[in-house]
């Protein structure tokens, strides 16, 4: 199987920042590249990712400290291998992303402008546009693609995975006319399915420009779609709803899972639309492992006004500090750095200080910032607060935690590969081990720069090659998937940077809930070790506790929709979980899945997906009897766990920064390619569903 001239074919599927990265460094090794995405191309998480990303760019910084952070925040369940690949090989997925046209920040010496951000040690984490970092990078692999040539097919929604003689084949694609990908439930315009839409970008002076320019954060590109929906002011025109996609079967010799998050099992989250866990459903269904699905992080503070948008914890590592309703600094009972301790500590304070002040949202005080500061280091957030008619620069804002971030998913080694021959996974899809059980802020665009440009050269290697080199390793040694995932070997050699000279010697719950309420827990469990990592695998029909594969499951109380799924899962599988609430949902979906219909439009499938995501997740947190990380039992023991193994670090800055540490208007220019993106989110639904209530 091979492509043009006897080219390795690697199809990726997904468009944002590990999608694109691999496909550039696959077509740069050779291969014979196509991106298939189910949305727009620049429809991905990555597009909206505020924070920025972390690396090790400064002489104050050093590798061993971002390492130690990672795995501190980790709660001691990250793999130390994949760590020290992530921040050692983080420079030159920063100089490789500026190369490719990414634009960070910097001040007027040229030198980076640099955030900090809860649990890490210092600052270290680089951004673009003030907080449109993630839309940098977007529009600049975008770019970078079309320059090299890589066919990027939107619309394309695949479907399965072909296995053909345990070997991957190809992948079976939704395509071929205009398709619904339309919210059943409330009728919302959403992300269309496109038939066979063919997206190619040129690059062309602006008096070339076409009506079909591609204008919303991708510059100068054209996009030419064959028989595909065409956009009507700049948005894709709705499809007319229950209309089937055709089915394609695309060849290929290696197929790269980048799909991204799986935000709306919960509805309630920071993730886009297209978030619905696509790329782990369908390494499932080819019989691939996955592991640590029990570990989603809810970020803590999301906009408790209007539509969901996250606030980020840039914010807070600028000054800002959370309250409750009494104007009490709350974070600080909870762990010794506040308000940036690692995500989970937070977002558990904010639950159990919502549940103290009757589910009522906790108040995020950015005022000693000032209004100017605000706006210029955060355009994005300072639009989208303000259109909702709320100052922070005056009064506080009300912030509450929601679903943002999946640690586990598709098990890799280090460089992409995953239990089935010729699948690969990178980003937020895959289990790389980077994150353990609760991910470091700003790790998660470096994850996706640096294991898929690993993933993009490794897809272009035979399989059968591979297999062979690994039967060839000395005896004892522990074999994928059950140990330490090997290191990749890489003969990747880049250009030279500004930045070598430095380096030459440096080795959901109720909280999401408005009227919801739950007694607070303490402290995780200890039976976790710094660095060692989960060897345990929970296949997708072992959800546990389940019924008994000799009776079929119960009709639910309840008949199935996403929103009701995502209430299921928001109350019993979010911030805090027990073993009642888990076999109660185990059940409920178990008899979901079992009389779901076929799926034959893109939303049906999305919607098997979810509940086949939904099932790994209980099974993996019903298995896990203790709490660690993100993975909180609310009737597992409650010693003091890894959360506090870290010294006290100094407690963050509650006034507003120095004229020095404020950047001013000529140090962070507005980059003209990047605009505010509004995360599209369905309106909260806090009505209770009688029915769903009994089934559970």
């Amino acid at each position: 199987m091979s492509g043009a001239g006897g080219a390795c074919r690697v199809v990726v599927v997904g468009s944002g920042i590990a999608g694109l990265t691999a496909a550039l460094e696959a077509h740069a090794a050779g291969a014979c590249v196509t991106v298939l995405t189910k949305a727009a191309a620049d429809a991905s998480s990555t597009r909206f990712a505020q924070g920025g990303i972390a690396a090790v760019t400064t002489p104050d910084d050093s590798v061993a400290s971002h390492i130690e952070d990672t795995l501190i925040a980790g709660g001691g369940h990250a793999d130390p291998d994949a760590v020290r690949a992530l921040v050692t090989e983080g420079i030159a997925a920063i100089v490789a992303l500026e190369a490719r046209g990414v634009a960070f920040d910097r001040d007027a010496d040229g030198e980076p402008l640099l955030g900090r951000e809860g649990a890490h040690s210092l600052a270290r984490i680089l951004h673009a546009g003030g907080d449109a970092t993630g839309a940098e990078i977007q529009r600049a692999l975008l770019a970078e693609c079309a320059a090299r040539g890589i066919a990027v097919r939107e619309g394309a929604f695949v479907t399965d995975i072909v296995v053909e003689a345990g070997q991957v084949a190809g992948v079976r694609v939704l395509g071929g006319r205009d398709a619904p990908y339309a919210d059943h439930q409330n009728a919302s315009s959403r992300w269309r399915c496109e038939a066979a839409a063919q997206l190619s970008i040129r690059r062309e002076s602006s008096r070339r420009r076409t009506p079909a320019a591609h204008s919303d954060g991708m510059g100068s590109a054209r996009i030419d779609r064959s028989g595909g929906a065409e956009r009507a002011g700049g948005h894709r025109r709705a499809p007319e709803p229950d209309t089937a996609c055709a089915d394609e079967l695309v060849r290929a010799d290696a197929v790269i899972l980048a799909t991204g998050g799986l935000g709306q099992v919960y509805g309630t989250t920071t993730n886009p639309d297209v978030a619905t866990g696509d790329g782990v459903a369908l390494a499932l269904r080819a019989g691939a492992e996955v592991r640590d699905m029990e570990f989603v992080q809810f970020h803590p503070t999301v906009l408790a006004a209007g539509e969901p948008f996250l606030i980020s914890e840039a914010v807070r590592g600028e000054g800002a500090v959370l309250r409750d309703e009494h104007g009490r600094r709350f974070a600080l009972d909870a762990h010794p750095d506040g308000e940036l301790a690692p995500r989970d500590v937070v977002a558990r304070a904010i639950s159990r200080a919502m549940a103290e002040q009757g589910g009522r949202p906790v108040q995020l005080d950015a005022t000693a910032l000032g209004a100017d500061f605000l706006a210029r280091r955060f355009p994005t957030i300072d639009r989208a607060v303000r259109e909702r008619g709320l100052d922070w620069s005056r009064e506080p804002i009300p912030v509450a935690p929601a679903a943002h971030y999946a640690m586990g998913g598709v098990a890799t080694e280090l460089d992409g590969r995953t239990s089935v021959p010729g699948l690969f996974a990178a980003g937020e899809t895959a289990r790389t081990g980077v994150h353990g059980a609760n991910r470091l802020a700003s790790n998660s665009l470096l994850e996706g720069a640096v294991f898929g440009a690993r993933a993009g050269r490794a897809a272009r290697i035979p399989d059968g090659a591979y297999v062979s080199a690994r039967e060839e390793a000395p005896a004892g040694g522990a074999a994928f998937p059950t140990g330490h995932p090997p290191q990749s070997t890489s003969t990747h050699v880049r250009a030279a940077s500004p930045f070598d000279a430095r380096f030459a010697g440096d080795p959901v719950s109720g909280a999401v809930e408005p009227n919801a309420a739950s007694e607070p827990v303490q402290r995780p469990d200890t039976t976790a070790q710094l660095g060692i990592t989960s060897t345990s695998t929970t296949p997708l029909t072992g959800a546990a506790p389940a019924a008994s594969p000799h009776q079929a499951p119960t009709p639910p109380a309840a008949a199935f929709s996403r929103a009701a799924l995502q209430r299921l899962m928001r109350r019993r599988a979010g911030l805090e979980r027990d073993g009642d609430g888990l076999t109660a949902a185990a059940e409920t979906i178990a008899a979901w899945r079992a009389h779901l219909p076929a799926p034959h439009t893109p939303y049906e499938h999305e919607d098997r997906n979810l509940l086949d995501v939904a099932a790994e997740i209980i099974a993996a947190a019903a298995a896990r009897v203790s709490s660690l990380g993100a993975h909180w039992r609310s009737d597992a023991p409650t010693d003091r766990g890894p959360e506090h193994s870290r010294p006290a670090q100094p407690a963050p800055r509650a006034r507003a920064p120095r004229r020095s540490e404020r950047p001013d208007a000529a140090r962070v220019p507005e980059l003209a390619s990047t605009r505010a993106h509004h995360i599209p989110q369905p309106a909260y639904d806090a009505s209770a569903d009688p029915a769903l209530e009994a089934a559970c």
